[in-house]
């Protein structure tokens, strides 16, 4: 029968051991291993007289660790969300401006551009991000425009009230 020997975790050679007792040894898949015959040291996968060791085993934790879709080294895009959530809530709370909802069109597509850049769909994260950030701009520009109309209102309320008591004086007088 043959003897075979491994290479623990240490990097210490241990055996000889028979077939049926490498059952009980820490062998695992990447676990080099040789017996009589063989020319060099090979993972025990290798080996089909091993076989045996690893068909109950599951396979091994490393590989449920490794992203199947490994992003490229591409940055993750700036998705814009805390911008978005600022243009979109402050102009409504104190202008009131309805008109700031647009940007929940920009946190829609901002809350997308994580998981879709680690996912590893890089060109529709990258999509997300811009289709947030001109939402985002949009949302803007309509809310400092909405605020300027507000403020020439103001102004015309003041000016105008302001003239009519002044005419209402000279009238009287």
């Amino acid at each position: 029968m043959d003897k075979y020997f491994y290479i623990d975790n240490q990097g210490e050679q241990k055996g000889p051991f028979e077939l049926s007792s490498l059952r009980n040894e820490p062998i695992g898949r990447h676990t080099y291993v040789w017996t009589e015959g063989m020319n060099e040291w090979k993972p025990a996968s290798e080996v089909r007289a091993l076989d045996f060791l690893f068909s109950n085993k599951p396979p091994s934790v490393d590989s449920y660790f490794k992203p199947t879709n490994a992003v490229p080294d591409v940055p993750m895009p700036d998705s814009w969300l805390t911008k978005s959530i600022l243009v979109t809530l402050l102009p409504f709370i104190l202008c009131g401006s309805t008109f700031s909802l647009l940007g929940i069109i920009a946190i829609i597509n901002a809350a997308k551009v994580e998981s879709l850049y680690l996912a590893g769909n890089i060109k529709e994260s990258l999509e997300a991000a811009n289709k947030a950030r001109r939402w985002t701009n949009i949302t803007f520009w309509v809310s400092i425009g909405w605020i300027i109309v507000l403020i020439l209102i103001i102004i015309f309320v003041v000016a105008f009230a302001g003239f009519s008591t002044i005419s209402d004086a000279v009238l009287s007088a």
